[in-house]
């Protein structure tokens, strides 16, 4: 009698740039427990995404992780630890960093919106944490596909990282994509999804957060109107919102942006071409 050993494996790229999301995948022709990521100082389970499955043992898990932007170090490791036939491993990797250089963008907005009166610095900090705080859940339920959906038909008008100095006075990087549209344009979901937060913010204006599982979450900036509400289960393809200006905006578009496990990623090599 033949006994087949189950074969894992495990796929990672050899390098990142910062800022790039990449997908870091687990198979196994049999049954793996216990899995689980260490990545950027967080340890974050994995599941099956064919657990639900009840003709196969077989274990596959997906992540999608971030090199962050303003890291300094030139590499990153990584592990993955797992429990197979009783027995706990541990695979270790190393990410080297490929630097990039981003460009600098110079913009001019209302000047409430670089010189912030202590009301509004109030308000922008309270709403800071509390999207700091959305955006670190790990829901175990995987509901996104790729590649993502293009939330808008149109053109991209700024890039993910470029360096931002808005009224002379340098910012943060840019942390999402810019589409140009019209006002009004119709907004749609990147993929299947919860909303986690639909409201106005300080910077953002009308914004929504739809949290797609494993620490996966794209947010709709600037809308002119907010379709959804907190709670809804939402589908890819369905309406967010409508295009607009409101919050710190030069005019109508749609600032997209995804967020892995608390940290901005480029939304580019996730979306469909």
């Amino acid at each position: 009698l033949e006994t087949a050993l189950a074969e894992t494996v495990i796929n990672c790229p050899d390098s990142v740039q910062p800022g790039q999301p990449f997908v870091l995948s687990v198979s196994s022709s049999g049954p793996l427990r216990d899995v689980s990521i260490a990545w950027n100082g967080k340890n974050l389970p994995l599941p099956s995404y064919s657990a639900k499955n009840p003709f196969t043992s077989a274990f596959k898990g997906e992540i999608i992780l971030v090199m962050p932007l303003d890291g300094k170090e030139k590499a990153l490791p990584l592990s993955v630890v797992y429990t197979e036939n009783e027995q706990e491993l541990r695979k270790d990797f190393t990410l080297p960093v490929i630097p990039k250089d981003y460009p600098v963008q110079t913009l001019k907005v209302d000047a409430k919106f670089v010189d912030l009166s202590e009301k509004d610095a109030r308000r922008a900090a309270v709403e800071r944490k509390r999207n700091a705080e959305i955006t670190a859940r790990h829901t175990l339920d995987r509901m996104w596909e790729l590649p993502l959906l293009r939330p808008v038909p149109g053109k991209i008008s700024s890039l993910f990282g470029v360096r931002r100095v808005f009224n002379g006075q340098p910012r943060n990087s840019h942390r999402g994509l810019d589409f140009r549209a019209a006002e009004g344009d119709p907004i749609y979901a990147v993929a299947d999804g919860t909303v986690a937060l639909a409201e106005n913010q300080f910077f953002a204006g009308n914004v929504a957060y739809v949290d797609h599982g494993l620490g996966f979450f794209s947010v709709y900036m600037h809308m002119s109107k907010i379709n959804v509400a907190e709670g809804d289960k939402v589908t890819r393809g369905q309406l967010i919102g409508k295009i607009g200006s409101t919050g710190r905006a030069t005019g109508p578009h749609l600032h997209l942006s995804l967020m892995v496990h608390g940290t901005g990623a480029d939304p580019l090599p996730l979306l469909e071409k």
